[in-house]
């Protein structure tokens, strides 16, 4: 499409027109005119997602759009952007690689090779941020039944992200996609919230989440 149409074309699908940009300096000027409260259209579709939760959630959060994005923004970003806020997480880190190592070295054959790699890397990433973001593991890497649900749900999530963005909207909750996506993302945020206010409990007795970023969070929220 670029050889043919230039940097700058449109492409139309049923219900939606997109822009797509291939020249960096473009793209960084059209970054810079963004403002601090930008609309993120592949955003949409989830924000509505989540605000359809309100029995879970109380607002979109990363997927919210406008001020709920500037102010989830300004809760989240000094926090993650700080190099030393990597240092709580050593050890944890530390005894989890322990964990992955155990884990393929188990799954070796007799010539030291593995067909199911991927699939632990996905775990691995999983537990990685349940330690960082919601103050404890999620069982993923051991197989509990949690935690194979947890791994599910988010699979199954990112499988249908983009048949999400490209589905007309009028037609996007009559879709296979947007009811597994909401299932999914409803499962995802109530082992998410049983384990935070797990690891809340547990603080209040041990300081076990003391200096992480998931206490600056809750104390900014």
């Amino acid at each position: 499409l670029i050889k043919e149409f230039g940097s700058t074309y449109k492409l139309k699908v049923p219900g939606k027109s997109f822009i797509f940009i291939a020249d960096p300096s473009d793209s960084r000027t059209l970054l810079s005119k963004d403002g601090t409260k930008p609309y993120i259209p592949a955003f949409e579709a989830f924000e509505l997602m989540r605000k359809e939760m309100d029995d879970l959630v109380s607002r979109a959060g990363f997927w919210g759009q406008g001020e709920d994005w500037l102010e989830f923004r300004k809760a989240v970003q000094q926090d993650l952007m700080r190099p030393k806020s990597a240092l709580f997480y050593i050890n944890d880190m530390s005894d989890l690689m322990e964990e992955v190592n155990a884990k393929i070295e188990t799954c070796l054959n007799v010539n030291g090779e593995i067909s199911g790699l991927q699939s632990i890397m996905h775990e691995f990433a999983l537990e990685a941020v349940g330690i960082m973001f919601i103050g404890t593991k999620l069982g993923v890497l051991k197989g509990t039944e949690e935690g194979k649900q947890m791994i599910t749900s988010v699979g199954r999530f990112f499988k249908h992200a983009l048949d999400i963005n490209a589905t007309p909207r009028a037609v996007l909750k009559y879709s296979t996609a947007w009811k597994e996506c909401s299932a999914d993302l409803r499962t995802i945020t109530e082992i998410c919230k049983k384990n935070i206010a797990t690891a809340i409990e547990r603080h209040k007795t041990d300081g076990s989440l003391a200096g992480t970023v998931i206490e600056k969070l809750i104390k900014k929220c």
